[in-house]
């Protein structure tokens, strides 16, 4: 069963190489981000985190150095971690100083609350819909899909992580 099902997902194209939190360096990094545009990974995923005045940041966990991220505002985020990065520096990284690797897709994971989501979507109303388009989202959250349903705001795919 299991060969009968690799060999549609072969048929199909299916298959994509992830660069989980980027490649070969610190999780969600700015360097982690440009090595794997370099590997020339199909998808790469990223963790983000609202911050207290509302900027969106690269990070997997919600606590920095037992700082919440959440509850910090970006500043002292980036005193205690030069390394972290805004969404809007990431979307420099990979579209717009990436032009001609632009063949890969973005994974943005959400985490922590579920304000999140309302700045998210301000941030995509900014973005080209040609960079939209290579946009995924995932969630754990039902309200985060209902609320980018709700935008109208066409990306790639929408999806719940389990």
């Amino acid at each position: 069963m299991i060969l009968y099902i690799l060999s549609i997902l072969i048929k199909m194209k299916r298959f994509s190489t992830i660069a989980h939190r980027g490649f070969k360096s610190n999780d969600n990094s700015e360097v982690a981000i440009q090595n794997a545009i370099r590997a020339n990974f199909n998808v790469i995923e990223v963790d983000i985190h609202k911050t207290l005045d509302k900027h969106i940041v690269l990070h997997h966990d919600l606590f920095l150095n037992g700082y919440n991220i959440e509850k910090t505002p970006l500043d002292i985020l980036q005193q205690i971690d030069p390394q972290i990065i805004t969404i809007e520096r990431f979307f420099e990284i990979t579209f717009l100083l990436s032009p001609m690797q632009n063949h890969f897709e973005i994974l943005l994971d959400l985490k922590g609350s579920s304000d999140i989501i309302d700045v998210l979507i301000t941030f995509l109303e900014t973005i080209h819909s040609q960079y939209l388009s290579r946009i995924l989202i995932s969630t754990f959250q039902r309200h985060h899909i209902d609320a980018l349903i709700k935008s109208k705001i066409k990306v790639a795919g929408i999806g719940i992580s389990i």
